[in-house]
Formats: C-alpha cells, structure tokens, sequence
C-alpha cells in the first residue's frame, strides 16, 4: 500500500510538471516583483507587439523580435528576443522553429528586490506559478 502511494505521488508530480512546462499558450507576467514572458508555438505576432508596448510604457523594457519569423497566421516559427531592461539587465535568447514545436518554452524573467537587487535571466522560461 505504501509503495502504490508512492507511485501515485510520484505520477501526479509529473503530470504537474510535464503540464507546466509543455504550456502552450504564451504567458506574461508584469508588476511590482517580476517581469516575465514566456513564448511558446502559439505566440503571437500581436501578441508580442502589445506585450513590447505594455514593457515599455509600464516598466520601461524595451523588446526587439523584428529578426523572429511568423508564419501567415501569425504564429510564431522562429525566436529572436532581444530584450534591454534599461537598468543594467538585459540579453538576447532565440529558438529555432523544432524547439518551440516540440513544446519548449523561452523568453525572460527580471525580478526586483525592495534594496534594489534583482536578477536577469533569458532562455527556457517556466512560469507555472
């Protein structure tokens, strides 16, 4: 009995994680602590043009994917993120059309801190929180 419920723990954690990390949907987090964006297959030309405007005005982040390639739908093929927190934090991450196929996910995270630390980081995002 013990050992089956160790399995089903262990089958339910990775479900969770599996869900998490395989997200489809772009997502974006923006406010006092963190600013993230996760993209994945189903982003968005406009979806990244309103998040780059949203950046901006609200955070003062200012993204370039002019070099990312969409298909006639819309949809992201191909990642080119450059992204400059105009505070000393910033970088670049791109994915090629496969990767974010097979369900990978990437983009970037800035958090604050209160005494005005934080972090920067670019690449695989997850942000299932």
């Amino acid at each position: 009995m013990k050992k089956l419920s160790m399995l089903l723990l262990v089958i339910i954690g990775l479900a969770l994680i599996t869900s998490c990390s395989l997200s489809k949907k772009t997502e974006f987090i923006l406010n006092d602590e963190i600013v993230s964006l996760k993209v994945t297959s189903k982003t968005t030309l406009q979806e990244l043009e309103e998040i780059s405007i949203e950046l901006l005005t609200k955070k003062n982040i200012k993204i370039d994917f002019s070099k990312s390639e969409f298909k006639s739908n819309g949809l992201i093929k191909v990642l080119e993120l450059e992204v400059d927190c105009q505070d000393g934090f910033g970088g670049s991450v791109g994915a090629p059309y496969l990767a974010l196929k097979l369900g990978y996910s990437y983009g970037f995270e800035r958090t604050y801190k209160p005494n005005g630390e934080g972090s920067f980081k670019t690449g695989t995002i997850n942000l299932c929180r």
